[in-house]
């Protein structure tokens, strides 16, 4: 339906593009994107590492990267949790 509304913007379903694409923590372009984030260096791991494992903490997880191969979007419901909370995240 043309024109339907989505929260604040418009949206044109029959001209909408997907630029999100399912993905793994381990593909090397997911990798490459996060070794470039501030949060990456303090678990003391290495690129090798997340290749092998991936960037993620164990659990449930669903990573998203970009048509473009800009940028990455990672959800994460972690197996285990020392800090008490609970939760999917981002």
């Amino acid at each position: 339906m043309v024109g339907q509304r989505s929260g604040f913007r418009q949206v044109d379903e029959e001209n909408c593009e997907m630029i999100w694409n399912l993905s793994t923590t381990r593909n090397p372009i997911v990798v490459d994107i996060y070794s470039r984030h501030y949060s990456s260096t303090k678990n003391g791991k290495t690129i090798i590492d997340w290749l092998q494992y991936g960037i993620s903490a164990p659990g449930e997880s669903m990573t998203l990267l970009t048509r473009d191969r800009t940028a990455i979007y990672l959800w994460v419901n972690q197996l285990y949790r020392f800090d008490g909370q609970v939760g999917i995240n981002c």
